[in-house]
């Protein structure tokens, strides 16, 4: 509806982590399903040409996951890095080392089999990835700019 009044860039509020459910229980099932909700929420923003800007509930710190969420603000709050680069590819650079990045730039391949260490941003991406890779395949690949 929004796009037949503007084509302005718009910024939407996304919070995130927070239970509205009555019983308020945070479990695996609920960290899944907030992960979920807020990337659906940030590509359908994208997918309007409006940015998205994630803002956590404390809670996200009980999170195993903690790290998708701070990596998400991250990516979506700069919103030149959103419009840059996927949510995997900006995990992927901001765990890279600065010597990493000045020999192979945005080769991760490369990067990887040299076997340097990934920063926490890469870890936390690969170990969300490893337990839910449907979920990953399905948000982290598209850019702000290209929905």
């Amino acid at each position: 509806m929004i796009r037949k009044y503007t084509d302005e860039r718009i910024k939407f509020y996304l919070l995130c982590a927070y239970n509205y459910d009555k019983d308020g229980i945070y479990d695996e099932a609920f960290w899944k399903q907030d992960i979920v909700n807020l990337f659906e929420r940030i590509k359908i923003l994208a997918e309007y040409a409006c940015l998205p800007y994630v803002m956590r509930f404390e809670k996200y710190k009980e999170s195993k996951y903690k790290g998708i969420y701070i990596n998400a603000a991250a990516w979506c709050n700069q919103a030149n890095m959103f419009r840059k680069m996927s949510f995997t590819e900006f995990c992927k650079k901001r765990g890279m080392s600065k010597k990493g990045i000045e020999v192979f730039g945005s080769d991760y391949t490369q990067y990887e089999n040299s076997g340097m260490k990934k920063g926490a941003a890469w870890r936390y991406l690969d170990e969300f990835s490893a337990n839910y890779h449907d979920i990953a395949k399905k948000y982290f690949n598209f850019r702000g700019d290209l929905v």
